[in-house]
């Protein structure tokens, strides 16, 4: 390059010299001569280099001019600053983040080569590494232009997944190179469906066997609202395998081998709303296995081996109206397994060995510990499990005029609403209240019923009153099964002017809600 410039000089001096133009040129004839800097100037004449896993990056320098004396140009490689990339790291690349490029005396080209690591990692489609050039000491002897950095495009597209999940994403993105879909590819997806027909009936796809997926198998799909791994041989998930899922609004794991959940599989699946775990092999469920599920509305849980429930497993689930564990090994239901569910419209609980379900109920006085006390008093009735749905409990007031009142329990509360009883100073005996009836579960309510409480005596003034619910000698408080029929009723605990009334089936209130009405003959 410095010999052109001599060059050009030379043949300037040779024009003036015969005289050309009057032994000089106008004005509109001067040619402006190339200036170039006086001292070696580096910069980037690659500023884009991509490379798959396995492969090189290589990013070339350009210097002007060629340098009198080698140059040892140090560069840092990191991340850039734009939030809508994925940032690579020092796994990715072989060797250490700064390093030095050396470039010969009188050459004019430099090469930096970046090795990117192949592994088994699920990593983003597309990951950004920037190498930015050191600026020179002072009197380095070489100068900085721009660019000045370069940036590197590590394309791993969807190569790393597992090969059934790999295979699905190439058949909805319509590549069949797994390194071709990127990250906007990805964004795209609403729904993959993978499945066996021999296990799930429903399956639209070809069949398929997945025993086992990877940690990042959905990684970079947002968009996804349904997931189908049904019939496809699953025995356990990784820890957070749909982490990534942030609009997952369908997850059907039906109808696979799967035996333990980890305990926060789901976490951060706020939008999901039905989940089948339906034909499982579960045995058990961790406590907080459906944390944070606050959108969710079905959950199916049939045909599992679960013989036990832990106390709260259901808690949170403020959106459920739907859910299913028939055909199971219960034999009990924890504490409290209703509470919080006031949206539950449909429960199956049949074909366990529990079932049906006695859900106990019992009469509390809530103004005084003490059922002797003068009162007036104020009277509830409580579910310790929770009401599945809506409930009218029936009271019999034998004392003060001997009436009738109902009480109330909201879905997926323990309380019902409060009766006041008044004192009648003629009874020396007390006033004995009986619960006569409790409304029928809908239709859609199957495996569970109600059990009657014990009566309680109010204001009596015998040592021998009977004891307070709530006392710690009193065990269940029940007596017998209320609503399935007149043999279940409580009749052996009845007074004489409480038998003397019976019953008859048919519906209290419109809809679908029924209780057991009583009459006086």
């Amino acid at each position: 390059m410095r010999a052109a410039v001599l060059l050009l000089a030379t043949l300037g001096s040779s024009a003036g010299a015969l005289g050309c133009g009057n032994g000089g040129t106008g004005p509109d004839d001067e040619q402006p001569e190339p200036t170039l800097p006086a001292t070696p100037t580096v910069v980037f004449s690659t500023r884009l280099a991509g490379a798959a896993e396995g492969e090189i990056a290589v990013l070339r320098l350009r210097v002007i001019p060629a340098p009198r004396s080698p140059i040892a140009l140090g560069y840092a490689i990191g991340v850039d600053r734009d939030t809508g990339t994925d940032d690579a790291d020092s796994t990715d690349y072989a060797g250490e983040p700064r390093d030095t490029v050396r470039i010969s005396a009188g050459d004019t080209i430099g090469i930096i080569e970046l090795a990117i690591n192949d592994d088994d990692d699920i990593e983003p489609a597309r990951e950004v590494l920037t190498v930015t050039l050191d600026a020179p000491a002072q009197g380095a002897g070489f100068l900085l232009g721009a660019p000045d950095t370069a940036v590197v495009l590590i394309e791993e597209g969807v190569c790393d997944r597992t090969p059934r999940i790999q295979e699905e994403i190439l058949r909805v993105v319509g590549f069949g190179d797994c390194l071709e879909p990127n990250g906007e590819h990805l964004a795209a997806i609403t729904d993959l469906e993978l499945c066996n027909r021999e296990e799930w009936p429903l399956c639209q796809r070809q069949d398929a066997v997945i025993p086992e997926l990877k940690q990042g198998d959905f990684q970079g799909l947002p968009q996804l609202e349904r997931l189908t791994l049904a019939g496809v041989g699953l025995t356990e998930l990784p820890e957070g395998v749909f982490s990534d899922l942030a609009g997952l609004q369908t997850l059907v794991l039906a109808k696979n081998r799967l035996i333990l959940l980890p305990e926060r599989l789901f976490a951060g699946l706020s939008t999901l709303g039905r989940l089948s775990l339906a034909g499982n092999q579960l045995t058990e469920l961790p406590a907080g296995v459906f944390s944070g599920l606050s959108s969710l509305w079905r959950l199916e849980l049939s045909r599992n081996p679960i013989k036990e429930l832990p106390a709260g497993v259901f808690s949170g689930l403020s959106s459920l109206s739907g859910l299913a564990i028939a055909n199971s090994e219960l034999s009990d239901l924890p504490a409290g397994m209703f509470l919080g569910l006031s949206k539950l419209r449909a429960l199956d609980l049949r074909a366990n060995p529990g079932t049906p379900f006695g859900l106990p109920l019992r009469l509390v006085r809530v103004d005084d510990e003490d059922l002797r006390a003068p009162g007036p008093a104020e009277i509830t009735a409580r579910a310790e499990q929770g009401t599945p749905f809506p409930t009218e409990v029936v009271l019999f007031i034998e004392g003060a005029g001997s009436l009738r009142d109902t009480l109330d329990i909201e879905t997926g509360h323990a309380q019902s609403t409060s009766v006041t009883v008044t004192r009648d100073s003629a009874r020396t005996e007390g006033t004995r209240i009986t619960m006569l009836s409790v409304s029928w579960a809908p239709e859609d309510i199957r495996g569970v019923q109600f059990e009657a409480a014990d009566p309680i005596v109010l204001f009596a003034r015998s040592a021998v009153a009977e004891r307070h619910p709530r006392s710690a000698g009193h065990q269940s408080g029940t007596r017998a099964l209320l609503g399935s029929g007149a043999g279940a009723l409580p009749w052996a605990t009845l007074s004489p002017p409480a038998r003397a009334m019976m019953f008859t089936a048919s519906p209290a209130r419109a809809g679908r809600k029924r209780h057991w009405e009583w009459r006086k003959r």
